[in-house]
Order: structure tokens, then C-alpha cells, then sequence
């Protein structure tokens, strides 16, 4: 592949995974398989993604703040706090597994996230228990979560989206708020300690950072004026799932 396929491949691949991560989750699977793609090794292409959902989450959340009045001001520090801790741990992992075994959990991943696009989570059983045993559930939840995201963040914007939803606010758009505000917050140090291992290749990571923040801005703007942009999300993404795994396996 042409020096000018691939940047062209990578803006794209940015453009719809800030769409998708912004709408949804599993837009990673976007600029993860396009760094595949052009052979990119997967652990590198795993961590050279962060820059890029940085971007994309500021991106987005900066859109949506423009054009509604919803709002993030009442964060839940404690769950920011318990993803954080648990996106560390997953940071490191991250760096220190093998490309195969990278592989196999890029793929569980994959099709975990196509599952839950297509069936999302729902967990209505669970806002009834004991005040303390939910309060120590969200914890654990959270901490789980933000170790997903921090190993590989495919399909993390889902699993939060679902936890909020269950735990925090049914309220879609608010739901999609915080998730965006706490994976946000989460990529500073995951990302910091790519940075400084030297695990981030920059051109590549810029690139798609570009793409990233403008299709996250895009986005942000259309969960707010368009009820049905969700349903061009859960398409690309089964589309890109399936494109990315024939990949990895077969080429």
C-alpha cells in the first residue's frame, strides 16, 4: 500500500471510530483494524491508539456541550476514580503481553463488542438490591471496565455505556456524556505511560487523531439533533468487525 493509501486509510479509519466510539462504543475497532491493515504489529497498534481517544472524547464532549444543555458539572468521582485505577492495571498488561496473545483477546473482544451492538446490556434486576452491595458492585464494575479500556479499548464506550445505564442514568445522552467524560479522564495516565515506554508510533497516532476529533465533533453534534444515528453506527461497526477478525486470522 501507497504512503498516500495509507494516511488516506488512517484519516478515514479516525473520522468513523470518533463517529462510532462517540455514538456508541467499538469505533476501535476502526483505527485498531486500519493499523492492522497497513501490518502494524497489534500491541503497537493497541497503544498507538490512544492519542486518538483522547481526542476523540474531548472532541465530542466539547460538541455536545455546544448544542444541549446537558452537562457533566456532577461527575461521580468515586467511579472515575475506580476506572482510572483499573486503566492502569490494564495499561500495564497492555505493554507487557504478546502479539498472539494480543490477538486472542483482540479478537474475544471483537466479537464480544459485536454482540452487545447488536444485543445490548441490560441489567434492570440489579437497581434493586441492597444500597451497600450496589454501591460495591458499581465499584467493582467500574474497576473492571476501566481495566478493559486500558488494555485494549475495544468496545469499552459499550460496556461503560451499559454500566451507566444500569447504574448511574437510564438518560441515553447523559449516559453518553459520562462515558465520554470518564474514559476521557482515564486515557491521561494510560496514555502518559504509553508515552513514556515509547509504545506510541506518532505519525500513525496523529493521523488518526485528526480523523478522531473530527468525527467525534460530528458526531456529537448529531446525537443531539438525530434519533436514528445509532443505527448507522451498530452497521459499520458489525461491517468493520467482520472485515478486521478476516483479517487478523486469514491474512
Amino acid at each position: 500500500m501507497e504512503m498516500w493509501q495509507e494516511t488516506a486509510l488512517l484519516l478515514i479509519a479516525g473520522v468513523l471510530t470518533g463517529v462510532v466510539n462517540t455514538i456508541s462504543g467499538s469505533g476501535t475497532l476502526f483505527s485498531l483494524g486500519a493499523m492492522i491493515m497497513i501490518d502494524i504489529p497489534i500491541v503497537l497498534a493497541n497503544t498507538s491508539n490512544r492519542p486518538g481517544v483522547f481526542v476523540q472524547n474531548f472532541s465530542g464532549l466539547w460538541s455536545m456541550s455546544r448544542h444541549s444543555s446537558l452537562s457533566i458539572s456532577k461527575l461521580p468521582w468515586d467511579l472515575v476514580a475506580f476506572s482510572t485505577i483499573g486503566a492502569m492495571a490494564g495499561a500495564y498488561f497492555a505493554v507487557n503481553v504478546s502479539d498472539q496473545m494480543l490477538v486472542i483477546v483482540a479478537t474475544l473482544a471483537m466479537i464480544s463488542s459485536l454482540w452487545m451492538t447488536l444485543f445490548p446490556i441490560s441489567m434492570p434486576m440489579l437497581r434493586n438490591k441492597n444500597e451497600k452491595l450496589l454501591l460495591r458492585l458499581k465499584w467493582l464494575l467500574f474497576f473492571i471496565t476501566g481495566f478493559y479500556g486500558g488494555l485494549i479499548q475495544i468496545g469499552v464506550g459499550l460496556l461503560m455505556l451499559a454500566v451507566i445505564s444500569n447504574f448511574v442514568t437510564e438518560e441515553y445522552r447523559q449516559a453518553n456524556m459520562l462515558k465520554l467524560a470518564i474514559i476521557l479522564i482515564y486515557t491521561v495516565p494510560t496514555t502518559v505511560y504509553f508515552i513514556v515506554g515509547d509504545q506510541i508510533l506518532w505519525k500513525v497516532a496523529i493521523l488518526l487523531a485528526v480523523g478522531q476529533f473530527v468525527g467525534a465533533y460530528l458526531a456529537g453534534f448529531f446525537i443531539v439533533v438525530n434519533k436514528n444515528v445509532k443505527f448507522w453506527s451498530k452497521l459499520l461497526t458489525a461491517v468493520f468487525s467482520i472485515v478486521t477478525l478476516i483479517k487478523i486470522w486469514f491474512f
